[in-house]
């Protein structure tokens, strides 16, 4: 089964120039028109692999975005991190597959480079375990330079691969003793998901 849908993937990438996925942009929640019904399938069959509402709340963009991302991935085995211009700001895109330090090296790194987050946006696949994570990130008010972007892909992957502790980079600019102040939490159920949803704000 992995391997039927693995040599399905491979099909789709070689049928469908990523130039054309790369320049539509598709209405939320409406199925792309134009695409080959096999692609269709394929996208529907790599959709099941995460939470039910995956499909539905999410912008038929994203999921082909999602979809390349994971084909790349295959085919490296290694953790795909792309950056992009978007407006005046800088997006990464990253696949890997899940882990329990992963989060915690992709921010620590984007921490330590001084960078500020916008807006993120996270998938969570169930099975193969896969994680798609795009935050968009600005230093000093502006896109990154090719250099830094350079840089910062360079020390996420030296972090996955336990190369140095994301610890001793946030130390040189953080105390990480100091702890937070003025932490505030908050328990509800998002009206949009219908999901239990946890926010936390704090002063550092």
């Amino acid at each position: 089964m992995a391997d039927s849908f693995c040599y399905s993937l491979y099909r789709f990438v070689l049928s469908e120039r990523s130039a054309y996925i790369s320049r539509c942009i598709y209405p939320s929640h409406i199925m792309p028109q134009g695409l080959k019904s096999s692609t269709l399938e394929l996208l529907k069959r790599f959709n099941r692999a995460f939470p039910q509402f995956y499909e539905q709340f999410v912008s038929s963009e994203i999921q082909l975005q999602n979809l390349r991302l994971a084909y790349q991935l295959y085919k490296t085995q290694q953790a795909v991190i792309e950056w992009r211009p978007e407006a005046s700001k800088s997006a990464l895109h990253f696949a890997y597959r899940n882990q329990s330090f992963l989060l915690s090296d992709i921010f620590g790194v984007l921490a330590a480079y001084g960078l500020t987050i916008h807006s993120l946006s996270l998938y969570g696949q169930i099975y193969p375990p896969m994680v798609f994570i795009k935050p968009v990130v600005s230093r000093g008010g502006k896109a990154l330079t090719d250099k830094t972007s350079e840089n910062v892909c360079r020390a996420i992957r030296e972090a996955l691969a336990g190369h140095f502790e994301v610890e001793e980079m946030l130390a040189v600019e953080f105390n990480l003793d100091a702890g937070l102040e003025q932490v505030e939490t908050v328990f509800y159920v998002d009206p949009v998901f219908h999901l239990p949803a946890l926010l936390i704000e704090a002063d550092n």
